[in-house]
């Protein structure tokens, strides 16, 4: 059984990645996940479930060819880490270049759910904008090339320094790197 009472949750980004270093990665993920939602987010609704199953279908006599991204579903059910508002944050506790799924998670983040308006249990999410958050500064480095590629009006992403600072990543920031992923990872660190 967990506890509840963790002080990785209530402290700095520090402790937290010193509290959950010897766990799983599963644990040390969902930790990070609270971590983050009680520092930063605490107003926010985690794990809203987008369901495949209840998206408007595509009609089928409008040709594939020319729909935008926001034409086409859900390839899945996508259960963002929190929804606050009209932002979507997912929370990546990762020391590597994100995988295919969690490539694949985002674009749909971004390009299906995105400047939608979609109503679940009654409740009507109209989301603007999506925001990666990448608890580890290993992490954020390695994914410094997918970052400045994705990064867009729609899709921001935060990370966190080896210092514990949380530095967001956005288009105006990019800029300021003339898109130079080596420049953007250097500031990372």
């Amino acid at each position: 059984q967990g506890r509840t009472d963790r002080p990785a949750l209530k402290g700095s980004d520090r402790a937290r990645r010193e509290g959950t270093g010897p766990m799983g990665s599963g644990d040390r993920g969902s930790i990070s996940e609270q971590w983050y939602k009680a520092k930063y987010e605490s107003g926010a609704t985690a794990h809203v479930e987008f369901k495949k199953s209840d998206q408007t279908p595509v009609d089928p006599k409008k040709p594939t060819q020319g729909q935008t991204p926001r034409d086409l579903p859900l390839t899945k059910d996508r259960v963002p880490d929190l929804v606050n508002g009209d932002q979507l944050k997912d929370v990546k506790h990762v020391k590597s270049v994100l995988d295919q799924g969690d490539r694949a998670q985002i674009d749909e983040y971004v390009n299906v759910l995105v400047g939608q308006k979609i109503t679940i249990n009654g409740k009507e999410y109209n989301l603007k904008k999506a925001t990666v958050v990448f608890t580890e500064p290993v992490g954020g480095g390695k994914n410094a090339d997918y970052i400045a590629a994705k990064t867009s009006k729609d899709l921001e992403f935060e990370i966190f320094n080896r210092s514990g600072e949380r530095r967001t990543i956005n288009e105006a920031s990019l800029e300021r790197h003339q898109r130079d992923a080596r420049a953007l990872a250097a500031d990372i660190r």
